[in-house]
C-alpha cells in the first residue's frame, strides 16, 4: 500500500502528523535554545567589561577580576555547547523537512526507500536525540549559569554603585519542550 499512490488512510495521517509534530518540537526547542545562546552572548560581553573594569580599578591580582574570568568561561563553555545544539538542531530540521517532501511521495518515487512508518520512527528517534541532549544541557549547565550570572550581577553592583543592572531575573528558563 502506497507504493503508487499517496491516498489518506489513518497509517498516513498518523505517520504524517507524527513527523510534522516532531519537526514543530525542534523547531519550538531552537527557538528557546537561541535564546539561551544569546543571553551567553550578551553576559560573556558583560563579564569581560565587568573583568576589566575590576582588573583596572583593584590590579592584576584582583580576586574579583579572576572570579569574573572563572564566570566568563563557563559562560563561553555554555555559548560553544548551545551552538553546537543549535547546529544539530538546524540539521535535524532540515532533514525533518526531506522526510516530510518525501512522504508526500508515493513510495516508488522517494529517494529514501523507507516506508511511512520508518519515516516516522526515524523522525521519532532523531527528536529523542536531541531532547536528551537539550536535557544534558540544562543538568550541566543550569546551576553554573546561575552561579555565574549572580557573580556578574554582585560584581556590577560592587563596580557600578547606582547603575548596576540585574541580568539573574532575565535568565533563559530553558524550558525545552518534550513529547
Amino acid at each position: 500500500m502506497g507504493w503508487f499512490s499517496n491516498t489518506l488512510t489513518s497509517n498516513r495521517i498518523q505517520n504524517t502528523g507524527t513527523i510534522i509534530a516532531c519537526r514543530g518540537l525542534l523547531s519550538a526547542n531552537q527557538l528557546i535554545l537561541d535564546g539561551v545562546d544569546q543571553f551567553a552572548t550578551e553576559q560573556i560581553a558583560r563579564g569581560n567589561q565587568l573583568s576589566a573594569k575590576a582588573f583596572s580599578i583593584y590590579g592584576v591580582n584582583s580576586q574579583l577580576g579572576r572570579e569574573l574570568q572563572i564566570a566568563v568561561n563557563t559562560l563561553n563553555s555554555l555559548k560553544s555547547e548551545t551552538t553546537q545544539r543549535l547546529e544539530q538542531l538546524e540539521e535535524m530540521c532540515g532533514d525533518m523537512t526531506v522526510l516530510i517532501q518525501q512522504f508526500d511521495l508515493p513510495r516508488t518515487s522517494r529517494g529514501l526507500n523507507l516506508s511511512g512508518k520508518q519515516m516516522a520512527h526515524a523522525a521519532e528517534n532523531m527528536t529523542d536525540k536531541a531532547l536528551n541532549d537539550l536535557s544534558g544541557l540544562i543538568t550541566n549547565y543550569r546551576p553554573k549559569v546561575i552561579n555565574c550570572i549572580e557573580t556578574l550581577d554582585k560584581a556590577d553592583q560592587r563596580l557600578n554603585p547606582g547603575s548596576a543592572s540585574t541580568a539573574l531575573l532575565a535568565l533563559p528558563a530553558m524550558n525545552f519542550r518534550s513529547r
